[in-house]
């Protein structure tokens, strides 16, 4: 600038002097967006005031000083650091710290808050319909009630370039949130969704939604399916994802137990208390919110019992079990399921059909295994319910002491089981078969053994040994346990000997069996 003088205040000199004048500049702050971010830091906050480009700011977060460069005069960007302290359970999930810029003694005082980061641990439905609408709830902790709590949708198929939107949400706990759902999203495939307390740093759970075509019903049977004193109904048609914890079938207003064959997504099953011939309608849903149109089903409660004999056998399979219903006398082929195997089926006479058992798909175990046991005549699904059928442990018998006695039992026979008791199996009801009598068994878990009092015989032979435990045989012994006549000693000679042993003793009786005779 330049400067002149004047005496009167009218006149003044025309010497033009230039004058240069510095002014000192003073940075200033006046609000930080976002104002909160995670304990573990790097949330990138914008301050915003007046500052000189070019220069380097340093910025107080509580005790903690961070360093930026000024790039606009209006603001600078800075990284929050992480929180030197811990939050007191008292004050909950947020703990506030002053924040300014050092060096200064005026301006806005403003501060930070410090959370807790969010996590999201579910998302429900986990499923969503093609063009579906309704919002989902995300499950997890660490949700505050903020206005910049945001839920974004990330799409890796989006064809934009811009693989996430953000949507409404809405805060319920610190444990739920409501996230609406973007329209254009609604299309085949799987969706992630993340949560941000401040609109800026989001959870990285990788938790999302599926979307897949809505379920279509195309046939609806319920003559042929029946469970102890349930009717059933079987629906065919596509796009069936019942292995979801959402899938839901509804009779009317009744959410209906399902069974599904997984191997097709075509076909499920369902059962309900019908008791005589009425009319309902029947939709399904893969999330338990956007069900499939609602047909018309008229239920049939004429069912038939199907039962099965016997109701368990050995994990190794190979068990004759007989299935009852008068489905048998239909000149069809029929085969047995036992789960998800199905085995060859025999015609036994009247409403009677033999299966054989299979090895365990569940394999070897200790415990038993339990699956449902039916009637088909397709191997698509199963027509009959008849129960269920256990696989239980197969222990085997590695040794029978003794393996004789008397034709007046009475003996103690003790068999050594070839694999090991557990907890469970000790507290089953344990027996002993030696030919046709069934004697009780005591287990001794400790050495893995029966204990069982030998019945009496009326003859000398060889018998069939075998372990029951909750009437399933689950060890056999073919020729384990030889019944004799009582051994009579009349003498024995010489009657005394030294004391370094070797005497050679002579004994007569009756009934001595050379091949099995043991002598103390």
């Amino acid at each position: 600038m330049t400067i002149e003088i004047s005496n009167n205040g009218a006149s003044y000199t025309t010497n033009s002097r230039a004058l240069q004048v510095a002014v000192a500049h003073r940075d200033c702050a006046a609000r930080l967006l976002p104002s909160y971010g995670s304990m573990a830091g790097g949330t990138l906050v914008t301050m915003k005031g007046c500052f000189q480009v070019g220069s380097q700011v340093n910025v107080a977060f509580g005790a903690v000083v961070v360093a930026c460069s000024v790039e606009n005069e209006h603001w600078v960007n800075i990284r929050s650091p992480p929180a030197n302290f811990a939050i007191p359970q008292s004050k909950g999930q947020a703990e506030l710290v002053s924040v300014r810029i050092q060096g200064t003694v005026d301006g806005t005082l403003m501060s930070f808050e410090y959370y807790v980061a969010p996590v999201v641990e579910q998302v429900i439905p986990s499923l969503l319909s093609a063009g579906a609408s309704a919002p989902v709830k995300v499950v997890g902790k660490g949700f505050l009630d903020t206005v910049q709590l945001t839920c974004v949708w990330l799409d890796s198929r989006s064809e934009d370039g811009i693989p996430e939107t953000r949507s409404d949400t809405i805060w319920k706990s610190s444990s739920v949130v409501q996230c609406a759902v973007p329209p254009q999203m609604a299309q085949d495939g799987s969706i992630g969704l993340e949560v941000s307390n401040n609109g800026v740093d989001f959870t990285t759970s990788g938790i999302g939604v599926i979307y897949h075509p809505s379920p279509t019903i195309y046939e609806i049977s319920s003559s042929s399916v029946d469970r102890g004193n349930l009717a059933g109904v079987i629906l065919r048609g596509e796009h069936f994802r019942a292995e979801s914890h959402e899938f839901t079938v509804l009779i009317g207003s009744s959410r209906c137990p399902v069974d599904f064959l997984r191997s097709s997504r075509k076909i499920v099953y369902c059962y309900f208390a019908g008791k005589g011939p009425a009319n309902a309608t029947v939709q399904i849903s893969n999330n338990g919110v956007d069900f499939s149109t609602a047909e018309s089903l008229v239920i049939d409660g004429s069912m038939e019992t199907c039962t099965a004999e016997p109701s368990a056998g050995p994990q190794t399979g190979g068990t004759g079990v007989v299935l009852q219903h008068s489905a048998v006398d239909v000149a069809v082929q029929l085969t047995c399921r036992f789960g998800d195997v199905i085995v060859p089926g025999r015609r036994l006479g009247a409403k009677r059909l033999l299966c054989t058992s299979p090895y365990s798909f569940g394999g070897i175990s200790s415990t038993t295994h339990w699956v449902d046991v039916s009637i088909s005549r397709t191997h698509l699904f199963p027509l009959y319910r008849c129960g269920q059928y256990g696989f239980v442990p197969h222990y085997g018998i590695a040794a029978v002491t003794p393996s004789l006695g008397s034709l007046l039992g009475g003996n103690t026979v003790i068999i050594h089981l070839a694999a090991e008791m557990t907890v469970s199996t000790f507290a089953g009801t344990w027996a002993c078969r030696f030919g046709s009598e069934i004697v009780v068994g005591f287990p001794s878990p400790y050495y893995w053994t029966i204990h069982c009092q030998a019945p009496g015989s009326t003859h000398s032979h060889l018998t069939l040994l075998e372990v029951l435990l909750d009437s399933t045989v689950v060890g056999r012994a073919e020729t384990a346990y030889f019944y004799h006549d009582a051994i009579g000693t009349k003498a024995i000679a010489p009657s005394q000997g030294t004391v370094q042993g070797g005497t050679l003793l002579s004994l007569t009786g009756t009934n001595f069996d050379i091949d099995r005779l043991n002598m103390e």
